[in-house]
C-alpha cells in the first residue's frame, strides 16, 4: 500500500513539474519576444546605409537559430522537455531516493532502528527535503518545486505508514499533521504565486483523510477538515485568480459527501451536518458570485460546474437530513436566496449562463418545496399559479421578450399533470367541483397568459408564434372543459350533439372572421375546428349515437355549414367591392 501511495506521489510530482516547465517555457518566449520587439524599435539617429545593412546582416542569422530550436522543442513531448531540464538533478534525487529506501528497508529487517525512530527518520527526513525545496525556489524555481512536493509527501506517506503498520497516532493527529504538510505547499504556492503548487496542495490535502483511515462514524471531524480545505481553496483561488481552485475544492467536498451519503454517522447528527452542509453550500456559492461579478467579461466554465453542483448537493442533504417539518421552510429559504444570487447576477453580470443557473436552482426548490406540501388538484393549481408568478417576475427582471417566451414553458409541467384529471373516470355531478376548477384554473392561465403577452410583446414579431400556441392551448381546455361538463349533466346524445355545435359555431366564427380580415392564423383555426369535428362525426358519433340523436346532430352541422356558402358569397363581394 506504502508503495502505490509513494508511486502516486511521484505521478503527482511529475505532472506538477511537467505543467510548471511548460508555464516557465512560455514566461521564457514571452519575454524574448518582448526584448525582441523592444530592441527592434527604431531609434532616432540615423545610420548609413552599410551599417544598417551589417545589422540586418548580423541580427538575422540568431533569429534564424533560435526560430529552429523553438520548433525542435514544440516539437518535443513535455515530459521530454521535463526530463532534459536539470536531467542530472533529477536522476541523482531517484538513485538517492532509490538508496535511501533500500537501506530504511535494510535498517527495518535488522531491527537497526526502532518502529518510532522510522517515523521519526521518514518524517525528519521529509521536512527536510521540503526545506532544502523551499530554500531552493530562490534561485531555481523547477528545482525548488520538486523538491518541495517530494519532501511534503516523504511526510504524507511517513504519517500513513505510522498510522496503518504501527498505530502510533490517532486519526485526528494523523490528520492534522498531513493537513500542515498540504498547508505549507499552499502557503508556499501562495508566496512564490505558482498555481500549480496551489492545485498540489489541495490535492494532498484532499487525499489525507483516505490516508489517515478516519472511520465512518465521525463525519462531523472529517467535514470540519474539509471546510478548512474549501476555505483554503477559496483563498487560493482569489489570490491566484483562479476560479478553477474552487471547482477543485468542490470536487474534494462532493467526493466525501458522496461517500459519506449513506452512513450511520451522518444521520445520527442529522442536523448538525445540515447546518455544516449549509455553511458549505454558502460559502461554494458566495465564491462563485463573487468571482463570476468580479471577472465579468471573462466567463469562466468552472463558474456553471460549481454553481450545478453545489445546488445538487445541497438538495440531496435537505432531502435526506431534514425533518419533515423543516423540509418545507428550509427549500424555500434557499430558494429566495438562490433568487437572490440570480439577481446579483442579473445586474452586476454579463452573461446568461450563470443567471440561468441560479434562477432554475430557485425554481426548482419552490415546486420541491410545493409538492411536499400539496397534491393532487390543489397540487396541479399551485404550480400553474407559480409557473404564472415566475413568468411574471422573470420579464419585469429582465425586460427581455425571448427570455420571457422561454419561460412559459414551465406551464408544461402543470399541463402533464392535468391529463390524470382530464382522462378520470371519476365524473360524476357531486365530484365536479375540484376537476372543473382545475381545468378552468389552467385555460383563464393560458388565455391570460396570451393577451399579457400580446400587450407585452406586440412589437415584437418573434414572439407571435408562442401567443398563438398560448391561446390555442387555451381554448382547447375550454372545449375539454364543456365536454366533460355536459356529459356529466346531461344525456349521451344530447351532450354530443350540444358540444359539436357549439364547436361548429366557433370554428365557423373565427374562419369566416378570419377570412374577412385576411387573417392566416383565426382562418386556418377555424378551418382546423370544423375539420376535427367533421372528422368525430363520421369516425365516432356515426357508430356511438342512437338513431334520433345522429339525425338531429348531423342535420344541425351540416345546416350551420352549408348557411356558409351565402355568408362567403357576401364576403367575397365585400371584399371584390
Amino acid at each position: 500500500m506504502s508503495i502505490l501511495l509513494f508511486l502516486l506521489g511521484l505521478g503527482i510530482l511529475l505532472w506538477v513539474s511537467n505543467l510548471s516547465n511548460r508555464i516557465n517555457t512560455l514566461e521564457a518566449l514571452l519575454k524574448d519576444q518582448r526584448s525582441e520587439t523592444t530592441y527592434k524599435q527604431p531609434s532616432t539617429v540615423q545610420a548609413s546605409p552599410a551599417i544598417i545593412q551589417t545589422q540586418t546582416t548580423k541580427e538575422e542569422q540568431p533569429q534564424t537559430n533560435t526560430t529552429v530550436s523553438e520548433s525542435k522543442s514544440s516539437t518535443e513531448s513535455p515530459f521530454i522537455l521535463w526530463l532534459k531540464t536539470d536531467w542530472q538533478i533529477k536522476l541523482g534525487a531517484f538513485l538517492l531516493l532509490i538508496s535511501f529506501g533500500w537501506f530504511a528497508r535494510y535498517a527495518f529487517l535488522h531491527d537497526w532502528i526502532s518502529a518510532t525512530g522510522r517515523i521519526i527518520l521518514g518524517i525528519a527526513a521529509g521536512i527536510g527535503i521540503a526545506a532544502f525545496g523551499t530554500n531552493r525556489l530562490k534561485s531555481e524555481r523547477t528545482q525548488g518545486e520538486i523538491f518541495l512536493v517530494l519532501g511534503s509527501s516523504i511526510v504524507l506517506v511517513t504519517v500513513f505508514a505510522a498510522r496503518y503498520y504501527y498505530q502510533m497516532f490517532t486519526p485526528m493527529i494523523a490528520l492534522g499533521m498531513m493537513f500542515a504538510a498540504s498547508a505549507f505547499v499552499a502557503v508556499m504556492s501562495a508566496k512564490e504565486k505558482n498555481a500549480l503548487l496551489a492545485f498540489t496542495g489541495l490535492i494532498m490535502g484532499g487525499i489525507a483523510p483516505l490516508l489517515t483511515l478516519a472511520p465512518e462514524t465521525q463525519p462531523l471531524s472529517l467535514f470540519t477538515y474539509l471546510l478548512a480545505i474549501t476555505l483554503g481553496s477559496i483563498w487560493l483561488a482569489y489570490f491566484h485568480e483562479r476560479r478553477d481552485i474552487v471547482a477543485a475544492g468542490l470536487g474534494v467536498y462532493v467526493y466525501y459527501s458522496l461517500v459519506h451519503f449513506s452512513g450511520n454517522g451522518i444521520e445520527s447528527l442529522n442536523v448538525m451536518m445540515l447546518a455544516l452542509f449549509f455553511v458549505f453550500a454558502a460559502l461554494f456559492a458566495a465564491a462563485n458570485i463573487t468571482s463570476y461579478i468580479k471577472n465579468k467579461k471573462n466567463e469562466h466554465s468552472s463558474d456553471i460546474f460549481v454553481a450545478l453542483i453545489n445546488n445538487i448537493i445541497l438538495l440531496m442533504w435537505i432531502l435526506v437530513l431534514a425533518p419533515e417539518s423543516w423540509k418545507i421552510g428550509l427549500l424555500l429559504a434557499w430558494a429566495a436566496l438562490y433568487a437572490g444570487c440570480a439577481f446579483a447576477c442579473r445586474v452586476f453580470g454579463s452573461t446568461k449562463e450563470l443567471w440561468s443557473m441560479y434562477y432554475g436552482s430557485a425554481i426548482t426548490l419552490l415546486a420541491i418545496a410545493t409538492a411536499q406540501q400539496f397534491e393532487g388538484n390543489i397540487l396541479i393549481i399551485a404550480f400553474t399559479l407559480e409557473a404564472l408568478a415566475i413568468i411574471g417576475a422573470t420579464h419585469i427582471i429582465k425586460k427581455d421578450g425571448a427570455v420571457t417566451r422561454r419561460m412559459t414553458w414551465l406551464l408544461l409541467l402543470p399541463t402533464l399533470m392535468s391529463l390524470d384529471t382530464i382522462l378520470n373516470t371519476v365524473w360524476i355531478k357531486g365530484e365536479l367541483t375540484p376537476l372543473v376548477s382545475t381545468l378552468s384554473i389552467i385555460a383563464a392561465a393560458y388565455i391570460g397568459l396570451g393577451l399579457a403577452l400580446k400587450y407585452l410583446l406586440e412589437k415584437s414579431k418573434e414572439t407571435d408564434h408562442v401567443i398563438r400556441t398560448v391561446f390555442i392551448i387555451g381554448s382547447g381546455y375550454l372545449y375539454i372543459l364543456l365536454w366533460k361538463v355536459l356529459h356529466v349533466w346531461l344525456t349521451f346524445d344530447i351532450a354530443t350533439m350540444t358540444s359539436l355545435v357549439i364547436y361548429t359555431l366557433v370554428g365557423l366564427t373565427t374562419n369566416l372572421y378570419g377570412q374577412l380580415h385576411k387573417n392566416k392564423t383565426l382562418r386556418l383555426y377555424g378551418g382546423i375546428m370544423l375539420g376535427l369535428v367533421v372528422t368525430r362525426l363520421l369516425i365516432v358519433d356515426i357508430w356511438e349515437m342512437a338513431i334520433p340523436g345522429r339525425i338531429v346532430t348531423f342535420f344541425l352541422i351540416g345546416t350551420l355549414l352549408m348557411s356558409t356558402a351565402f355568408i362567403g358569397r357576401a364576403n367575397s363581394r365585400t371584399i371584390a367591392q
